[in-house]
């Protein structure tokens, strides 16, 4: 003889059991919509631009598909050579990767690196200011962004 778990019915409970996370950690339902993911980029940007105004009065203007990506660093120390060739193929692989055009995978790392949205090419740009520079730069952008995220 089969049993039946008794389970609330109904719209409402059905949502609820969506939004719960699966054991394992991974999310269930439906995906964060926009407002939702532009807030968390807003969390994660507001405070490396304020600081950047601040610090070095830089005006930038914000626009859409601006976001902060961990893989440009990631690839970036595993460069054996940091020469514009490499720097350049280096960005261009992680923006293939990710899908995105190398702008934008660029100008985040142009403006975590130096602290304009302008300066020579990515690739010319990484070389002149060194790798040691370039990779503390990247992960002091990446702990601005995080901390101001987990304020939120």
């Amino acid at each position: 003889m089969r049993t039946r778990t008794a389970t609330p019915a109904g719209p409402a409970a059905a949502g609820a059991a969506a939004a719960r996370p699966a054991p394992d950690g991974a999310r269930t339902g439906p995906p964060p919509g926009r407002a939702e993911l532009a807030a968390r980029q807003r969390a994660g940007w507001d405070p490396l631009l304020e600081w950047l105004a601040a610090r070095h009065g830089a005006a930038l203007r914000v626009g859409e598909g601006i976001s902060f990506i961990e893989q440009p660093a990631e690839a970036l120390a595993a460069l054996e050579h940091w020469e514009p060739e490499a720097l350049h193929a280096a960005v261009e692989q992680v923006a293939a990767a990710l899908e995105l055009k190398m702008g934008k995978v660029a100008q985040p790392l142009r403006v975590a690196v130096v602290g304009a949205a302008a300066s020579p090419g990515i690739d010319v740009t990484l070389q002149l200011v060194g790798r040691d520079a370039c990779l503390h730069r990247i992960d002091k952008a990446a702990a601005l962004i995080q901390a101001r995220a987990e304020q939120n």
